[in-house]
């Protein structure tokens, strides 16, 4: 989510179409995200309701969304240390259909 924030969703019915969630579900982790200092709330001006707030990431939510990002390429660089090229791409061929057939669920 905080992801999602840091690259330009500001709304919540923004970040609810792009992932899909529920309102409560998303406002809980709004919440969480708020409560820990990672985003700000602010209501926009005249408007009121949950979709009229904007969110927007802090600088601890900036410098921790860095750090989740070097602390994933090196979980990536220590699982795959002895994985070929061949099998990497393989692995990344299999991965795109199963996204494919997932999104043929919906």
């Amino acid at each position: 989510m905080l992801i999602k924030i840091n690259n330009g969703l500001q709304t919540q019915e923004q970040l609810a179409h792009v992932t899909k969630l529920n309102i409560s579900t998303l406002s809980r982790q709004l919440a969480r995200l708020d409560a820990k200092k990672f985003i700000t709330k602010t209501s926009t001006t005249g408007k009121r309701g949950r979709g009229y707030f904007t969110y927007s990431s802090t600088e601890k939510g900036k410098v921790t969304e860095q750090k989740m990002e070097i602390d994933l390429k090196q979980l990536e660089q220590k699982l795959f240390v002895r994985w070929s090229d061949e099998e990497t791409a393989l692995l990344q061929v299999l991965l795109n259909r199963l996204v494919q057939s997932m999104k043929r669920l919906d």
